[in-house]
């Protein structure tokens, strides 16, 4: 009875667990699709930029401050960078890795589960086996001696005590 309390409990953590790591995936996959579209965003606005500010050689845009303006442009491109790198880390180390966790380890909690009631009914049945073959054993015995046999079925485990007198 403890064991199954025990499993009882360690599945409910798993689906709790569960529950937390789908939310946060899905938290995390917000959080790179906001990151894509501010990159595309920094890199349209960059190149925007670029435009306007034109070129070293145009008097004009020289005039305005042209050359800061690429500097501001190339600054804005690699910050732009690094938002797609940190897009892709989140997405592969965190994304990829917390729904592999949810959809195969922690549903192998259920299968364990599974795998332990089949081999409980399993033994239980051995158990029962194992106890009608001493009785009839006992009854087409040519010996003259009784024996008593007690069958405690408590936390799915099967104690046999033989007694002979």
């Amino acid at each position: 009875m403890l064991i199954y309390v025990i499993i009882q409990s360690l599945e409910e953590s798993a689906e709790s667990l569960r529950d937390r790591c789908l939310k946060f995936y899905k938290g995390c996959h917000k959080y790179t699709e906001g990151l894509g579209e501010a990159y595309d965003g920094d890199i349209a606005f960059a190149s925007s930029l670029e435009t306007f500010g034109g070129g070293h050689n145009d008097p004009i845009s020289v005039a305005f401050g042209g050359p800061v303006m690429t500097k501001f442009t190339i600054a804005l491109r690699e910050i732009g960078t690094y938002k797609e790198v940190l897009r892709s880390q989140v997405e592969h180390i965190l994304n990829d890795r917390l729904l592999q966790f949810v959809e195969i380890d922690l549903h192998e909690v259920k299968d364990t589960h599974k795998h332990f009631d089949k081999a409980s009914l399993l033994y239980d049945q051995v158990c029962i086996w194992d106890c009608h073959i001493v009785y009839w054993y006992c009854i087409l015995s040519k010996y003259s001696f009784f024996m008593l046999i007690i069958i405690l079925s408590q936390n799915k485990l099967c104690y046999r005590t033989v007694l002979y007198i």
